[in-house]
């Protein structure tokens, strides 16, 4: 029967309709780029935070290594809180504070997908090409231009991949060296 209808073998459909399913479906979970407590470069007894809600804006506040500091840089280059069900999501207008969502669970969110630089220690929005940046005055963080000589848009990663990174990112635009 599947001569005479002329079907093919599942490896041909993994080879010609799906190459990419290994991809978008690993088998296995990959390594995180970075995750733990973000603390900033400026102040090291400071450390992002989900302010403990679902929904709203990142905010700064003191390192305490519990759950709502704990954020992971995905392979699906997400920034996810601890429950790994809400994502940094990047705001429409500069100046205004990252917020959480509900993380979706297609390829390639823009609004949700980030990268880290661990020479710089930037976190930049792959869809606006903007920073993160600690705002003092108002305790959150916020989108700015990207400006490598700002201490308020350096972040420290508990933990970070460097390999990893340096595999799958090339570097900022106008960053001064190669990795």
């Amino acid at each position: 029967i599947r001569d005479r209808l002329k079907c093919r073998s599942f490896q041909w459909f993994l080879d010609e309709i799906a190459p990419d399913l290994s991809l978008t479906y690993p088998p296995f979970e990959p390594p995180d780029y970075a995750n733990g407590t973000i603390q900033t470069a400026k102040d090291l007894g400071t450390c992002l935070d989900n302010g403990a809600r679902e929904y709203g804006d990142i905010i700064l506040y003191g390192c305490h290594s519990g759950g709502t500091q704990y954020f992971s840089l995905s392979w699906k280059k997400t920034l996810r809180i601890d429950s790994e069900q809400f994502c940094w999501q990047v705001p429409h207008e500069l100046g205004k504070p990252v917020t959480t969502s509900n993380c979706q669970n297609r390829d390639h969110v823009p609004a949700q997908s980030w990268r880290y630089d661990p020479d710089t220690q930037q976190i930049q929005s792959e869809a606006k090409g903007w920073c993160v940046e600690a705002d003092w005055k108002t305790r959150v963080a916020k989108m700015a231009m990207c400006d490598q000589d700002n201490i308020d848009q350096r972040w420290i990663f508990k933990f970070v991949n460097r390999q990893l990174i340096e595999k799958q990112f090339p570097p900022f635009p106008g960053h001064k060296d190669m990795f």
